[in-house]
């Protein structure tokens, strides 16, 4: 089977603050699910499951940060979801290269189960053996300090190829870097990015990140206006995009 990015989530201290922010950011509308979501299950304070959706289609889900992720001091965050075939075989490679095993495995009320994993520079990604294999209809992106030190974790666990790209701005500095991640199952697809960016940049955290895209009618400046009348900050900008955290804490970019 082919490993894929097939759905995302915001684990938030504040679920009506998150839907005020990305409403008036990105015009997401927000709809209960008639399921308790991929996200961790067995908290009773955990709430609801929002789905986040543009233009009618679900894009993204939302809920309010469990209690056991609270007490660890996490920071509001996006998580991404890696569909797996088979969970224990996954598990026991995440431990082999240097990865760890944070939560799971247990059961997901949307089916099969799931495990919150940490990759060897502590980025947490959650690992999905279930029937969806749909592709995640946002990017994910990978933002570490050291690149080195997960390429191994990502080629070998889930068979895809690590492409250098070139950076014409930032030849000859060691600290930045840019990959692909390509699922050579699925005829050569990009699956995710990773960029090595320096921690006075993107912060002291290692972590797997959200691209959204714009509307055809907006422009980054505009949008960039809603994020910080939101509450919301600028973390870097480039001209493909900008990276920002919203109102809590939690980081993602748009392009």
């Amino acid at each position: 089977m082919s490993c894929r990015f097939v759905w995302s989530d915001l684990a938030s201290f504040s679920v009506e603050e998150a839907q005020r922010f990305y409403q008036h950011c990105l015009g997401w509308q927000f709809q209960q699910a008639e399921w308790a979501g991929p996200a961790v299950q067995d908290n009773p304070n955990q709430g609801d499951y929002i789905l986040c959706l543009k233009d009618g289609v679900a894009v993204a889900g939302l809920y309010a940060m469990p209690a056991r992720f609270v007490q660890r001091k996490m920071p509001s965050f996006w998580m991404s979801y890696i569909a797996v075939s088979d969970l224990d075989a996954c598990l026991h490679q995440v431990e082999a290269y240097g990865g760890k095993v944070e939560l799971g495995p247990e059961a997901s009320a949307h089916g099969g189960r799931i495990a919150l994993v940490r990759d060897p520079a502590g980025a947490g990604v959650t690992c999905w053996e279930s029937d969806s294999r749909a592709a995640s209809s946002v990017e994910h992106v990978l933002y570490v300090s050291d690149a080195s030190q997960v390429a191994d974790f990502y080629t070998e666990i889930f068979g895809w190829e690590w492409r250098e790209q070139p950076i014409a701005w930032a030849e000859g500095r060691a600290d930045w870097g840019h990959y692909e991640l390509i699922d050579k199952a699925a005829g050569g697809e990009r699956v995710a990015r990773v960029w090595q960016i320096p921690n006075a940049i993107k912060g002291d955290k290692e972590y797997w990140g959200l691209h959204f895209a714009l509307d055809a009618h907006d422009d980054l400046t505009t949008c960039l206006a809603r994020v910080r009348e939101a509450g919301g900050a600028l973390v870097a900008q480039d001209e493909t995009g900008v990276l920002l955290r919203d109102s809590q804490g939690a980081v993602f970019l748009l392009r």
